[in-house]
């Protein structure tokens, strides 16, 4: 199952904590290259979407695009 990443929640989140997309990279241990290609729209998998909602600390619905959202 592939899903697409809400690029504004994903740049927000990271915003509020006050963390770049490099170092995002460090901590979640997914490479700084696909970050930027999901913040630039590209669809990942579901796993993929999950860990970066686990590492974000917030629900996997929040992170959805929301024309992906059930």
């Amino acid at each position: 199952i592939y899903m697409r990443i809400d690029p504004i929640i994903l740049v927000t989140v990271l915003m509020k904590k006050e963390m770049s997309i490099t170092q995002f990279s460090k901590i979640s241990g997914i490479p700084r290259q696909t970050l930027y290609q999901l913040k630039g729209g590209q669809r990942c998998s579901e796993a993929m979407g999950t860990k970066i909602a686990a590492a974000l600390e917030i629900p996997l619905e929040q992170l959805k695009e929301k024309s992906n959202r059930s």
